[in-house]
């Protein structure tokens, strides 16, 4: 069971966060977490006076800069040993989406809205910027070793705690669902394999002091 103690992405492509979400996990807790705080004045123009009115000063949004090491050479995670590219592509699945404009049917990118797990809170957000940095390789080339520097841009503000476990409530409660409904399905087809084996023997009965003709297709 999850307990978000591990810093972890859920990416969702509407703003009301509803949807299966791409996720990512981190290997590794971020070593520090920037949690930038932006504020607004609203301009003040009078017949006297212009400028910025600090008595109309608001909450505007907030900016979350961190660092992600990917680690590929075993020392952190022996399962995610080797070529770390696919953890990479892990993440970038979860920041952003590809789409196809219906017009010029070029290819692009849209960041998608997440929820990011950390510090005891819920930060709904987009990806603003992201520098990866590759540091280690194998003979061959590939890459062993990634940082990825971060900024996020909210939407909305932090869920604290209390959100946090509703949203944790919710997604297992979720998670059991899938697996009850899983379980039903599996017990449907045995019913229906059951039903038929049933409907078979009705139809074409053997007789007991008869034995059942060999298949005459068979020579």
């Amino acid at each position: 069971m999850s307990n978000f103690s591990r810093f972890e992405i859920l990416g969702y492509t509407n703003k009301d966060f509803k949807g299966e979400p791409a996720v990512f996990k981190a290997q590794l807790n971020p070593e520090s977490f920037d949690r930038i705080l932006e504020f607004t004045a609203a301009e003040q123009k009078t017949r006297h006076k212009s400028g910025k009115d600090g008595k109309e000063t608001i909450l505007s949004g907030e900016k979350y800069r961190l660092d992600l090491v990917l680690d590929g050479t075993g020392a952190v995670d022996l399962e995610g040993k080797g070529d770390i590219s696919t953890k990479v592509d892990e993440f970038l699945n979860a920041i952003y989406f590809k789409t196809v404009d219906q017009k010029s049917r070029k290819e692009g990118r849209k960041p998608r809205f997440l929820k990011m797990y950390y510090c005891n809170e819920i930060h709904t957000c987009v990806i603003s910027s992201l520098t990866i940095k590759y540091s280690l390789f194998s003979r061959d080339g590939k890459p062993l070793r990634a940082k990825l520097t971060c900024e996020f841009s909210s939407v909305g503000f932090p869920l604290d705690g209390d959100e946090k476990k509703k949203e944790l409530e919710s997604r297992e409660k979720t998670a059991a669902s899938k697996e009850e409904l899983a379980s039903q399905n599996g017990d449907v087809e045995k019913m229906k394999e059951s039903a038929y084996e049933k409907d078979y023997h009705t139809i074409h009965p053997v007789h007991p002091d008869k034995p059942a003709k060999p298949d005459e297709s068979v020579e």
